[in-house]
């Protein structure tokens, strides 16, 4: 249990979450995230999940009131829900802006992630409708109506060598067909209207150290890319890329030490993103490449971001280079080098600039943090606003509308929230 000293008096953390009146006095949040508007954060802190009102910076009851015990939450992609999951082992879907509860409470039980930070990952799925939720618990996936609670579906899962990651999903962008896969790396494609298996299943090809498995899906459900990883054996792993409403493989199995996973872009194109060497593009259904993204050093891949419009890729890594690529022809339209190690990038809704969170913690372990967050004015890369930040490891994430930053800082145990103007990097009140 954490404690802080509040009067004198050693008190439990969550009693003082729960207690709190303003978003500012909150302290000790673990994970913080805007609704789909930026007019709400769903915070987790202190072993509770709850929304909060960023303008007037108080909470938003509704039927997720201060006194419940969510464990765990998980964001719907638009932001407009969040499903609760709460200590007792039930959860609810509940409205990202009214806290009001949208859904019946659920007792399924799913398989525990054990978050540090309060958020679900690949246990459970909104289908892009938002109108069903798949959830996976150790030995199948079971499909849920959200506002009537109803049981439509279940799926048998095999247990492969990871016997903690029983399988994972996602749903094509129309929500038309659901693809699952395994623990084994074998993918089936499902209609999501009865729920029966189109086409026959996708077996990955492994390698020969291969323990986890993952996969990706183009949004329109044209390509997918299973991949493979060694774990800690320090061996290679590899990427096999399908055409998936032919359920056929596209070329051979791509092979990289640590293993190699892919993200796919519009036009046809995937990004191939191995764990050393360089980055590549590629076309589909060819698999030929159409540029590399170099990773500076040839040991660290470089990370990535893509523009919403995906018209530019920034792409950065331990060299301390920013590079802005024009997405589809692979050229660098500018650079920028600077001084310290770069934690995050985010682009802006509209692309016309992105924002750096840099460290420039020098003396870290004497407790000297100094960190910045940078605006860039795109195409230029030219900076035009900076925040400056005295402690330690602060996080940062964009509003969906591109208006306010969030920045969470401080120590352990005394995380706080702070909201800045992304025009002028200047905090809110």
């Amino acid at each position: 249990m954490s404690l802080i000293v509040a009067g004198g008096v050693l008190t439990p953390l969550a009693t003082l979450a729960a207690k709190a009146q303003k978003l500012g006095d909150l302290r000790g949040v673990g994970q913080a995230e805007f609704n789909h508007d930026g007019s709400r954060i769903v915070l987790h802190h202190g072993g509770t999940v709850g929304i909060w009102d960023v303008a007037a910076g108080t909470r938003v009851t509704g039927d997720l009131g201060a006194n419940t015990a969510p464990a765990s939450y998980l964001m719907s992609s638009d932001a407009k829900l969040i499903l609760v999951q709460f200590k007792e082992g039930k959860w609810r879907v509940f409205d990202a802006a009214t806290a009001k509860a949208i859904s019946p409470m659920f007792d399924a039980p799913f398989k525990d992630d054990s978050m540090k930070d309060g958020s679900m990952h690949e246990s459970v799925l909104f289908s892009p409708d938002f109108s069903t939720v798949l959830v996976f618990d150790m030995k199948e996936a079971t499909a849920f109506e959200v506002r009537s609670g109803k049981r439509v579906a279940t799926i048998p899962l095999t247990i492969g060598p990871d016997e903690m990651e029983p399988g994972s999903a996602q749903f094509t962008a129309g929500g038309a067909r659901c693809l699952v896969m395994d623990g084994n790396g074998t993918v089936t494609t499902y209609g999501t209207k009865d729920w029966k298996p189109i086409g026959k299943p996708m077996e990955h090809p492994p390698a020969n150290d291969a323990y986890d498995f993952a996969f990706s899906v183009s949004d329109d459900g044209k390509w997918l890319a299973t991949s493979d990883t060694p774990g800690e054996h320090n061996f290679k792993g590899q990427l096999q890329l399908w055409d998936a409403v032919a359920n056929t493989r596209l070329g051979e199995p791509i092979v990289a030490m640590n293993g190699v996973t892919a993200r796919f872009l519009g036009g046809d194109r995937v990004v191939i993103l191995p764990e050393r060497g360089d980055v590549n593009v590629r076309e589909l259904p060819s698999t030929t490449v159409a540029y590399s993204l170099s990773s500076g050093d040839h040991v660290f891949l470089p990370t990535l971001d893509v523009s919403k419009d995906q018209k530019w890729i920034v792409a950065w890594g331990e060299d301390e280079k920013i590079d802005l690529v024009d997405a589809t022809s692979g050229k660098v339209a500018n650079f920028y080098r600077g001084p310290a190690k770069i934690k995050k990038v985010m682009i802006a809704p509209d692309s016309s600039s992105c924002y750096v969170v840099f460290d420039n913690s020098a003396f870290d372990q004497e407790k000297h943090y100094d960190n910045y967050v940078v605006r860039f004015k795109l195409p230029e890369m030219k900076v035009t606003h900076t925040f400056r930040s005295m402690d330690s490891d602060p996080s940062a994430s964009l509003s969906p509308d591109g208006k306010r930053l969030m920045v969470v800082q401080g120590a352990s145990d005394q995380e706080r929230v702070l909201f800045l103007d992304t025009a002028t990097l200047k905090p809110l009140n």
